[in-house]
């Protein structure tokens, strides 16, 4: 983290310089990207040592993915595999698995409060209730 930190201080002070202009206009981009993944690591850190140092084993907002931190545990509570790792995406269908809504939540949403929701959508595009609600399907997607 020091030595991103560095490079980081060096672009900003215009210590890192390129001779290529293509080269020198990614410097800004190059530099807010390792502000923010500094900022993500220092999470990491701060999440690694709770447990250890504090015995804090709930952190806040737990980082899974330097990549990808809005990954999120999801619990399915199956037995052969009873934790992933992602996001939630609702895709709803109608009649002949036609796909008339879909959305990704930032975190996982209860199956409760996802009917009434699903009802009005489906009202509102379709002009009338549906006959079957159903639940859910589990889709693996490649």
């Amino acid at each position: 983290m020091g030595q991103a930190r560095r490079f980081s201080g060096e672009i900003g002070s215009g210590v890192k310089r390129s001779s290529d202009v293509l080269r020198q206009a990614k410097l800004p981009g190059l530099k807010a990207q390792t502000d923010s993944m500094v900022e993500t690591i220092k999470k990491v850190v701060h999440q690694i040592k709770a447990p250890v140092f504090d015995g804090d084993t709930h952190v806040a907002g737990k980082i899974l993915s330097v990549f990808e931190p809005s990954t999120e545990v999801i619990r399915k509570g199956k037995a052969n595999k009873p934790t992933e790792f992602g996001k939630v995406v609702k895709v709803q269908e109608a009649e002949n698995q036609i796909v008339i809504d879909f959305e990704v939540y930032d975190q996982k949403p209860s199956d409760r409060d996802l009917l009434i929701p699903a009802i009005q959508a489906h009202t509102q595009l379709l002009g009338r209730v549906p006959d079957l609600a159903a639940k859910r399907k589990r889709r693996r997607w490649a």
